[in-house]
């Protein structure tokens, strides 16, 4: 009988301990509700064998952003606000509304989609999420293997 207790009682112990950990947990899609401003745009470059060059991230000036983007659809984007039903809203500087899409967490929470209404579908690697900076990466694919990094603060 005492051996039932004690099992009952530590296995009630981990269970509430388990329950804790997961209801108390940062959870990215709570973390990314609300509106986000772009304040810069970092490109890495990659020699051939995937190892860095010197090391050094470049910021990449507005005027450059659509050619280095490339198939980017949200480049000239400087806001987005992420709704909670899923919505995600891209304006201008000036509050112009220039998309709206649906977005979504895949994986363990670190990979972002954007999906458009033609149901083209971008991802994004999610490095940074906390209360007031999102860094989002992405393999731009040109030329040169490099690694874009589009850098949010909470608006």
């Amino acid at each position: 009988m005492r051996f039932w207790t004690i099992f009952v009682i530590i296995f009630s112990l981990g269970a509430l301990s388990i329950y804790g950990m997961v209801t108390n947990g940062s959870n990215p899609e709570n973390m990314v509700i609300g509106q986000w401003n772009e304040v810069k745009w970092e490109y890495e470059l990659y020699d051939r064998v995937e190892s860095k060059t010197d090391g050094k991230s470049k910021i990449i000036p507005e005027d450059l952003k659509p050619y280095v983007g490339g198939d980017l659809k949200i480049h000239e984007a400087e806001m987005w606000k992420f709704e909670p039903n899923g919505k995600l809203t891209l304006t201008d500087r000036n509050g112009n509304k220039l998309k709206q899409l649906k977005w979504a967490f895949k994986g363990r929470g670190n990979v972002l989609y954007l999906k458009y209404d033609d149901n083209s579908i971008e991802s994004y690697i999610v490095t940074t999420i906390n209360q007031d900076k999102l860094v989002l990466n992405i393999d731009l694919h040109i030329g040169a293997k490099g690694l874009a990094k589009l850098t949010f603060e909470k608006f």
